[in-house]
């Protein structure tokens, strides 16, 4: 029910009747199919070269609405069509998001009749600005999910039940989160007051629901990443035997919640795309190549432009391009990403810094396999012509 095909080459995708179209609900076109082409194959909506829409054919054969989300859809060469799952960023299946699907639907069948637990009833953790990976450990936690120890002895575990960072008896997850020593103390580091901590009663979902609101949404979030990074430590240490001091689990949090928040609340910007004139001067041998990519909502398209230096800081190449039907930012710095790695690959370049501002991007071009779902074909592109790089660095211009 949330699967949907992923366009490759076209090949195995019916146009009429799969489901290929990037939207929720059906996934399928709401265009009535052409009888005379009723087995037509998405391929033949795809120019020779396997980058392109054919946008003509296109808005010929489909109503606007289809034809817009189809000429939004990344393409890339050499790629085969795969089914991913549609509900989750990477494509892959994941409770959280089988979750809401299961909510979704059991909303549907009692025809918005009120039930035990509301449709919005974990909204407190699903729509927090926090993590994927913080917001499934929070909802485990609410349902006391997780293998601690007075959990484990409940299902015949024969292990001591003890906190293995104070050694004090029973170690459950109000111990672990609230109660245990060395979490009064990263709580004491972090800049969450302890007055603003919920008084632990029923249990844990009671507590975090009750402690969120007593945080704005930035607070929120980094209260449940706190939470999340108190349960790593303790598994690093029932595990490896290894543990943080307090002050570098709190630093160590702080970076990986800063980095996650600035990354979602990157403004889409208009128009055309400026590359920054900061520049410092590189090593003898290596070129910087600089990307970045704009949207122009009254022109449906965005446009990418790049740059590239010498060590001296003399430009020795640039190029840019304009995408019709691309209006996601996310998609057209991805698009300017692949320009840039086009530039590099001609021209053969050995040393290369390929420099973008854009982090979603940036982080995607240095984790080969963590491709966000929606722009894995052109990730695949860029991965595959790098690949000839002797010496590549990829990094974020701040």
């Amino acid at each position: 029910m949330g699967t949907r095909w992923r366009v490759g080459s076209g090949v195995h995708i019916k146009v009429w009747h799969d489901k290929w179209i990037p939207r929720n609900s059906t996934y399928r076109l709401v265009t009535p199919p052409d009888t005379m082409n009723n087995n037509m194959r998405v391929t033949e909506l795809i120019e020779e070269n396997g980058r392109k829409w054919n946008e003509e054919l296109i808005r010929k054969l489909m109503m606007p609405e289809d034809a817009d989300v189809i000429l939004s859809i990344p393409l890339a060469s050499n790629t085969e069509d795969k089914l991913v799952w549609h509900l989750s960023k990477n494509g892959r299946f994941s409770v959280r998001s089988a979750y809401n699907l299961a909510v979704n639907i059991e909303e549907l069948k009692i025809g918005g009749c009120s039930n035990s637990l509301s449709k919005n009833h974990w909204d407190f953790i699903w729509k927090s600005v926090a993590p994927h990976r913080v917001q499934l450990f929070c909802w485990k936690a609410c349902f006391n999910a997780l293998p601690t120890a007075s959990n484990l002895i409940k299902r015949r575990a024969h292990i001591e039940n003890c906190c293995l960072q104070c050694g004090s008896q029973g170690e459950d997850i109000h111990h672990i989160l609230l109660s245990c020593h060395f979490s009064r103390l990263v709580w004491a580091l972090s800049d969450i007051p302890w007055s603003a901590l919920a008084e632990w009663r029923s249990g844990c979902e009671e507590w975090m629901r009750n402690t969120v609101k007593n945080l704005d949404s930035k607070q929120s979030g980094w209260f449940m990443t706190i939470c999340w990074s108190l349960w790593n430590n303790r598994n690093k240490k029932v595990m490896e035997n290894l543990t943080e001091e307090p002050l570098h689990l709190i630093q160590n949090a702080r970076r990986f919640y800063l980095a996650f928040y600035e990354a979602i609340s990157a403004e889409p910007r208009d128009e055309t795309p400026h590359i920054q004139e900061n520049w410092s001067k590189l090593g003898e041998g290596w070129i910087k190549v600089n990307f970045d990519g704009a949207i122009s909502n009254e022109k449906k398209g965005g446009s990418v432009g790049v740059i590239a230096r010498d060590y001296n800081g003399q430009c020795v190449g640039w190029d840019r391009n304009y995408f019709p039907g691309i209006c996601e930012p996310l998609h057209i710095e991805a698009e300017a990403a692949r320009i840039a790695a086009e530039l590099v690959t001609k021209r053969r370049w050995q040393r290369v810094i390929i420099e973008g501002d854009y982090f979603t991007v940036i982080h995607q071009l240095e984790y080969e396999d963590s491709h966000l779902a929606s722009i894995s074909p052109v990730l695949n592109d860029i991965h595959e012509m790098l690949k000839t790089v002797p010496s590549l660095i990829t990094q974020l211009n701040m």
